[in-house]
């Protein structure tokens, strides 16, 4: 059967890089948060920007979502942190800006993205 839809490709790769990208505790340095999703522009309408999960469980809880504009300045644009969450929140994407960003942007792939995360102290 032929795809008629030439974009399912696309949305395929799309979805598994965003999965790919959930990083944990172990990989920000952030305390409270349980999952950091960062994804790709594709078609978004919206500049770069996090998803926070606080939530404990594996997957994004969006009823315990906050998501993070990255510039030009970071700032929560939707959800609630805790004033202290949100400092750290903040501190992450500071220190992460440029990877995050380049690839936002397609500069970088998925494997050089990871490796220029940092971790907070």
């Amino acid at each position: 059967m032929i795809d008629d839809d030439p974009w399912a490709g696309l949305r395929r790769w799309h979805r598994r890089e965003y999965l790919r990208q959930h990083e944990k505790q172990r990989r920000t340095g952030l305390k409270a948060a349980r999952r950091i999703g960062v994804t790709l522009r594709g078609s978004a309408q919206h500049d770069v920007s996090i998803k926070v999960n606080m939530a404990q469980e594996r997957s994004m809880d969006a009823s315990n979502l906050a998501v993070v504009g990255v510039r030009p300045t970071p700032w929560l644009v939707a959800g609630h942190l805790s004033s202290a969450d949100l400092r750290a929140v903040i501190d992450w994407v500071r220190l992460n800006g440029a990877a995050l960003i380049a690839y936002w942007d397609f500069l970088i792939d998925t494997d050089e993205f990871l490796g220029r995360l940092q971790k907070l102290p």
